[in-house]
């Protein structure tokens, strides 16, 4: 049982940045930035780049040119969805599928194939290593800075912009601020933070793959809608609701691998359960509320 608790620590701390990311773009903002697929997978070659030259600079220093790698190589996906936005006036859902399809075909320029290993390379995550688990207190600190940081973000002027943002952009032209300087920081902080999720996942899997995106905004959403729906929300402690969803989303599938369930059709699970919890939420919602509330999270 305690290994079982300690797996799925680990596989929560994997995936924080991201869903930390998904939740100011989904649930604050309510932009249906798609784009967090490739810049997962973006965040995870571009730290794969970094390895092979950092090697010998010691396994501490490597962990951090990795991490601030990831982080660079997701900018770059929230910086291109933002130009798209901003400057060719595309509509969010537009240019996340024109922004995945870019850079898919960049991601496998870059990455040379389909798949490439990182074995080869020393693992930066095992700098404070335990006998079983030996990345779980490099992924755990980690997360743990990763989360303060968007708690202090969430309570500035920015962070409440972007809750603001959600509910009502037209806000800003009212006292001159640029909706578009709060809209581009917001998916450049998302993408950033999948970047380096995408990082984490890569170097626990030994590989970075070119499809390792596949599927994580419906995970995202998944773990967004399961945490607004089970755990209680207060203004003051709003943050912790992607993370109590993560927290849930990752115990459900550790159980259904215990009892056997072929996780092959796990994406298949993971929309009836979206679909039976929205359909209890809202279905008493008014046109004017269902109309105002694109993603539900």
């Amino acid at each position: 049982m305690f290994a079982a608790c300690l797996i799925i620590l680990e596989q929560i701390f994997l995936y924080v940045p991201l869903m930390l990311g998904a939740y100011l773009s989904f649930s604050l903002m309510k932009v249906p930035n798609l784009s967090i697929e490739v810049s997962f997978v973006s965040g995870a070659i571009m730290a794969s780049k970094v390895l092979a030259l950092t090697q010998n600079m010691g396994i501490v220093v490597s962990l951090l040119c990795a991490c601030i790698a990831s982080l660079i190589g997701g900018a770059f996906v929230g910086i291109v969805m933002g130009l798209l936005v901003t400057h060719a006036k595309l509509p969010h859902l537009l240019a996340s599928i024109l922004t995945i399809g870019l850079f898919y075909g960049v991601n496998l320029f870059m990455l040379g194939g389909a798949n490439i290993s990182l074995t080869p390379f020393e693992n930066p995550l095992s700098v404070f290593a335990l006998p079983a688990h030996p990345e779980l207190i490099t992924l755990g600190l980690i997360s743990l800075v990763i989360f303060i940081l968007c708690f202090l973000l969430c309570k500035t002027q920015l962070g409440v912009s972007f809750a603001i943002y959600g509910n009502n952009p037209s806000f800003f032209d009212f006292y001159n601020i640029s909706r578009t300087y709060i809209m581009s920081l917001g998916l450049l902080i998302t993408s950033m933070l999948s970047g380096l999720s995408g990082y984490l996942v890569a170097q626990s899997s030994s590989f970075v793959d070119i499809n390792a995106g596949t599927g994580i905004s419906l995970f995202c959403l998944t773990a967004l809608i399961l945490g607004k729906s089970l755990i209680p929300t207060k203004k003051n402690i709003a943050i912790f609701v992607p993370i109590g969803g993560l927290v849930i989303y990752c115990v459900i599938q550790q159980v259904l691998l215990k009892v056997g369930f072929n996780l092959k059709y796990f994406t298949m699970l993971q929309s009836i359960i979206v679909l039976v919890l929205l359909m209890i939420k809202y279905r008493r919602r008014t046109v004017q509320e269902l109309t105002s509330d694109h993603l539900g999270v």
